[in-house]
């Protein structure tokens, strides 16, 4: 399905301007995850007739509605990419700033909006409650986010797939002393008789040398 408008009105076309980079960290204002792609189009394509970065909108009157044409392609993770084309998230324009909204059947409480215009794009009559998650962050054209929220833990099999982890050093360990450490480690462990990395295979990767130095250092090594 295609994304709903962030707008009531039908009249936005794309326009000319500088193409830019989208942010690499999710716009969801409470999301971290990383963007795997190279930019979500906020009013849809089929909308702007093009794949332009910037949009200018006319109201009934027309009478254009931005002072000057605003960005509004923006980098989304992959689940909320699909939250906003399954139409269980919204998008919307308002008091100068793109907010996300998320659907909620029958829920009154505050915070929410209700809606009941019908937008009829290339999908069905539209209707529904909609819980404010607040503006995106960053918006169309930023890179940064002002607020970082944590990156969600993982579990099962996105836990077992992971190959990749960041590893702090402690206050009194700088580079080279962590450097030196790993240097120290892979003589000692290359020195064992059980060792599975001889000394003509060269270094070792620091990866499977941690993995080596913890495993002999719980037992498991063997």
């Amino acid at each position: 399905m295609t994304a709903l408008p962030p707008l009531e009105t039908r009249r936005v076309l794309g326009v000319d301007a500088a193409v830019y980079s989208a942010n690499r960290i999710c716009a969801h204002p409470e999301c971290a995850e990383p963007v795997p792609d190279r930019g979500h189009h906020i009013f849809p394509r089929s909308q702007i007739t093009n794949g332009k970065y910037f949009v200018q909108a006319w109201d009934a009157d027309g009478k254009e509605m931005f002072a000057h044409p605003i960005p509004h392609v923006t980098g989304l993770c992959r689940e909320h990419h699909d939250a906003v084309e399954r139409h269980e998230a919204w998008i919307k324009y308002e008091d100068g700033e793109f907010v996300w909204y998320d659907r909620c059947e029958g829920d009154d409480g505050s915070g929410t909006l209700h809606f009941s215009e019908v937008f009829s794009f290339e999908n069905d009559g539209v209707h529904g409650v909609w819980r404010r998650r607040g503006p995106l962050d960053p918006q169309p054209a930023g890179r940064e986010k002002t607020r970082k929220p944590k990156r969600k833990r993982l579990k099962g099999d996105d836990l077992a797939k992971r190959k990749t982890v960041t590893i702090k050093l402690p206050e009194s360990v700088d580079g080279q002393d962590w450097e030196d450490l790993l240097a120290e480690a892979e003589a000692v462990e290359q020195a064992q008789p059980d060792t599975q990395y001889e000394q003509w295979r060269g270094g070792i990767a620091k990866g499977k040398l941690l993995v080596a130095v913890l495993e002999r250092f719980t037992g498991r090594a063997g």
